[in-house]
């Protein structure tokens, strides 16, 4: 059976994510390495309704509120946010291949699985509810796994103190495009 092309970096992203060999006792007793988790959630408000937050936590909107956060979009050509979408990102000393495993946007959720293989291995979901005053409340959550020594080491950076920063950089977003009068996404 031939696959086509444009199937291959799903299939890779997924052969990975899927396949990844899970060390077990004996493994780790043999080399020495034990894999780090780490799981946290922390949530903030955005004086803002849930239609105009949630789009910025897409991969193309991102960059609106996160400098630095840019994309070579793998899957699909042309490239479109949806489940089973797959794109990388270049940074803090490598390449990571992300997944957007679950996109709801009619539920304010999306979930991403994303791995830089001999690093890290992690789930990212966030949730945009209504508050009833016409806010959003987001939830984040990462669960965060060390696949070497180096990504063990960051496996705790994930805090909720680390998730603030989504809250300062996302309500700095709202209130520059507020006072300029910049369409929201």
């Amino acid at each position: 059976m031939k696959i086509p092309s444009r199937l291959l970096p799903v299939l890779l992203a997924t052969s990975l994510l899927v396949y990844l060999p899970v060390p077990r006792a004996a493994d780790a007793a043999a080399t020495g390495f034990v894999a780090r988790y780490s799981h946290v959630s922390a949530s903030f408000l955005v004086h803002q309704p849930p239609g105009r937050v949630f789009p910025l936590f897409d991969p193309l909107h991102e960059a609106e509120w996160s400098p630095g956060f840019a994309i070579t979009p793998l899957h699909p050509v042309p490239f479109a946010v949806g489940k089973d979408a797959v794109f990388t990102t270049v940074g803090h000393g490598g390449t990571t291949t992300w997944v957007i495993n679950d996109y709801s946007p009619a539920a304010g959720s999306i979930e991403y699985v994303l791995m830089r293989p001999g690093y890290q291995l992690k789930r990212i979901r966030i949730e945009c509810t209504p508050t009833g005053s016409g806010d959003t409340r987001v939830n984040v959550s990462y669960t965060v796994t060390g696949l070497g020594d180096a990504g063990n080491q960051h496996v705790t950076d994930y805090d909720a103190e680390f998730i603030h920063h989504w809250d300062t950089a996302v309500n700095a977003y709202f209130d520059k495009t507020t006072d300029t009068g910049d369409k929201h996404p």
